[in-house]
């Protein structure tokens, strides 16, 4: 608390103000000085104020009010929350009461959170600018990709047929090699197309009551050639014909079959990849896909998840691929209201869960 008081405004403050002042030579010599003799680096801001209270007998209010002052021997950038009051001597007006508090390490820790607040969206705003470029990016050239590939593809089913001449055995061996790697390669470009879809936030669903055992036997019967292919023991426990999921039928079919593919492609022969649902507490399904292969370290499991990732790369050198389809899977998944999680243990194999609402 301080008191400006009489015609020269003599100052008078508790000991609690006395820190304001610094330390040194000013503090010293503040006690009944003058003010306006006395607060020279900041009377133009303050002076007005006073003679306001002055003049008209009434109280004001000033928040965080910015006054350098000159304290400890430099000028300071400080600032201070406080109200002025008449303090009456008979009828006039004879001082002026001041109750303040410095509010300087509050206001630079507001300004210092702003300037974060604004770098951190600008952040978000230069990602998403980025990332939409990037999506965009993906899906020009996969479009672009696919044409020419597709080109090839055509050409060489032309030449395979004999349309252009008679072809040898050692042609056509030539031929189902090429056209092998156009459909390997095509495979990649459209799973390169389908992550920019996901990611541009342009795929649609059409969420319908779907028959689970009926999706699941097909994703089992497509993949069974290459279980057959590896000698792996491929089961599927059926589920029980009635039960149905919300989701979008095209879309779990994508997704089981990603999940069985690469269950497949990392268990090595004489193993083993099993397929089965269970209904959860949580009235979703769950649909498993656990395999025996080679398994996934505790601190890797979440980067599987993410797009263009393969965990240890003397696991997948037999097996190329863009390392999207897990990051595909887990975003359809979650576009149909569920998700998709992993567990594992390595040299033990992996379980992959996928679970959906059921209404």
């Amino acid at each position: 608390m301080f008191l400006w008081w009489g015609p020269d405004l003599v100052q008078i403050f508790n000991d609690a103000y006395s820190p304001s002042l610094g330390f040194g030579g000013r503090r010293a010599h503040a006690l009944g000085a003058k003010g306006r003799e006395f607060w020279t680096d900041i009377w133009e801001a303050i002076g007005p104020q006073i003679d306001q209270v002055l003049t008209t007998g009434e109280a004001t209010w000033h928040e965080d009010q910015y006054l350098p002052i000159e304290r400890n021997g430099r000028l300071e950038d400080v600032w201070w929350t406080y109200s002025y009051s008449p303090v009456r001597g008979g009828d006039a007006v004879a001082g002026v009461l001041v109750v303040c508090q410095e509010t300087t390490s509050r206001v630079r820790m507001l300004a210092e959170r702003e300037q974060l607040l604004a770098a951190e969206r600008a952040a978000h705003a230069e990602a998403a600018a980025a990332n939409k470029a990037k999506s965009e990016f993906l899906a020009v050239m996969s479009h672009e990709l696919r044409t020419p590939l597709n080109a090839i593809g055509g050409h060489a089913q032309l030449i395979e047929l004999g349309v252009h001449g008679p072809v040898t055995p050692d042609q056509l061996t030539a031929l189902e090699r090429i056209q092998r790697s156009q459909r390997h390669l095509l495979g990649l470009i459209n799973g390169v197309l389908n992550y920019a879809k996901i990611d541009a936030g342009v795929v649609l669903y059409a969420i319908a009551d779907v028959h689970v055992d009926e999706t699941l036997s097909t994703c089992e019967a497509l993949t069974a050639p290459q279980a057959r292919a590896k000698q792996l023991d491929l089961r599927y426990v059926h589920c029980d014909g009635r039960l149905t999921v919300r989701a979008d039928e095209e879309k779990l079919q994508q997704i089981v079959f990603n999940l069985l593919s690469n269950a497949i492609k990392f268990t090595s022969a004489g193993g083993r990849v099993t397929l089965d649902c269970t209904v959860t507490s949580s009235h979703a399904i769950a649909v498993r896909v656990q395999d025996t292969g080679h398994g996934i370290p505790a601190d890797e499991i979440e980067r599987v998840f993410q797009p263009f990732v393969q965990i240890d790369s003397k696991l997948t050198r037999s097996s190329e691929g863009t390392g999207l389809g897990l990051a595909i899977s887990r975003e359809l998944a979650r576009g149909m209201g569920g998700d998709l999680v992993a567990q594992s243990e390595p040299g033990v194999g992996s379980t992959f869960t996928l679970t959906l609402p059921r209404d």
